[in-house]
Parts: structure tokens; sequence; C-alpha cells
């Protein structure tokens, strides 16, 4: 993973108005994220958050693409209000 990635990683926050499950979850995705970038494969991610395979690509491509579009997006830097 680029070095700039971590940086931005850092500037990302659940929704204000998340629950604690909404929390928890977004805090489990990142940690996803971060383990598949540093080469922990699908596999033995899914077997330790009891997730499908299926479900763990979704979320690295879920949050790859909200990185790249910064509009609409429910994952956005801290302090940046929703349009």
């Amino acid at each position: 993973m680029p070095p700039g990635v971590v940086a931005d990683l850092s500037r990302l926050a659940p929704p204000p108005d998340a629950g604690v499950a909404k929390r928890w979850r977004f805090r489990r995705n990142m940690v996803i994220f971060v383990a598949h970038a540093q080469g922990i494969t699908q596999r033995d991610l899914g077997a330790v958050f009891d997730l499908p395979q299926s479900r763990i690509s979704a979320i690295v491509r879920g949050i790859v693409q909200q990185m790249d579009s910064n509009s609409n997006s429910r994952i956005r830097p801290t302090g940046e209000r929703e349009r």
C-alpha cells in the first residue's frame, strides 16, 4: 500500500449519526481493508472475521470506491459535512 493511502485512512470516520453497530462495522471494515492491503488473503480474513470471501471482497472494493469518489460518500474525511 502506498504511504499516502495510510494518511488518507487516518482521516476517515463513520457518519456522525452512526450508532454503536455502525461504528463497530466501520472499524472492522477498516481493519479488513488495511490487512488485505498488507497482503493477508481474503480467505484468511474471512476465517478470522467469520465472513464469506465474497463479503471480504465487497468490503475492500467498497472502501476503494469510496476513497476514489469523495462525493456523496458515507465514509468521508473527518469534519467534512454531507452535501
